[in-house]
């Protein structure tokens, strides 16, 4: 998957229920671990706790700051 279509991914994943969420939070995760992106795979995974969990000021916090780290990665 490359860098744009994880980004489009991301940033799509605003509405919906959760389980839809957490299966784009994963498929985004498994893109970015394929990279060699264990940091940001790391903060996916910081995000999807922060939606089970119901923090959704850090949910966003986190899939925006993943979404501005890979808008700097080249593909």
């Amino acid at each position: 998957m490359a860098w744009r279509e994880v980004i489009v991914s991301l940033n799509s994943l605003g509405v919906g229920d959760l389980e839809a969420l957490q299966k784009k939070i994963a498929t985004a995760r498994l893109a970015v671990v394929e990279h060699g992106e264990s940091e940001l795979a790391e903060k996916l995974k910081e995000a999807s706790a922060a939606l089970e969990d119901g923090r959704f000021a850090d949910y966003r916090r986190l899939l925006s700051l993943v979404v501005s780290r890979l808008g700097h990665l080249k593909d």
